[in-house]
């Protein structure tokens, strides 16, 4: 698979990002529901909530739009649709959106999306634990790997 981020660079990235190389995703169907992203520091990434659409995807996409906004903005651009008028859709990451300026995307299209569009960087999203505290909420753990290149 062709990333954006080479292997040094995929390597060299984990290196001066460690608070994000392990991710806790802590979930919650009490009430309107929520799904709430965590770096290895315990600091809040992202959160969405709600019902109706995939809030994991949606807390991931978030978290991915405040971990990554330089490599997400090059991947936009290499992957848009030609035409349109000032928002284009990627041609091969659905949820990923370019536009004059900047980037968009929209998680809640689902956390495969999300999952994917992490690769497209150089990262797979690896579950490495998780508990349920209970029928209405819990945790899961994961960390940041580098994707190896084909």
């Amino acid at each position: 698979m062709r990333t954006i981020l080479s292997r040094k660079q995929q390597r060299g990235w984990l290196a001066s990002n460690g608070r994000y190389t392990t991710l806790q995703h802590a979930w919650s169907t009490r009430g309107y529901g929520s799904s709430r992203i965590s770096d290895a520091r315990g600091e809040f990434i992202a959160r969405a909530t709600g019902c109706g659409y995939d809030r994991r995807g949606a807390a991931l996409g978030m978290a991915l739009a405040k971990i990554f906004p330089a490599e997400l903005a090059v991947l936009a651009r290499r992957t848009r649709k030609p035409g349109g008028k000032g928002n284009y859709q990627s041609t091969s990451l659905y949820g990923l959106h370019y536009r004059p300026g900047g980037f968009s995307l929209e998680g809640g299209c689902g956390e495969s999306c999300m999952r994917d569009v992490a690769r497209a960087i150089g990262f797979d999203l690896a579950r490495i634990g998780g508990d349920s505290g209970s029928r209405n909420k819990g945790s899961e753990y994961y960390t940041l790997q580098a994707v190896r290149h084909g």
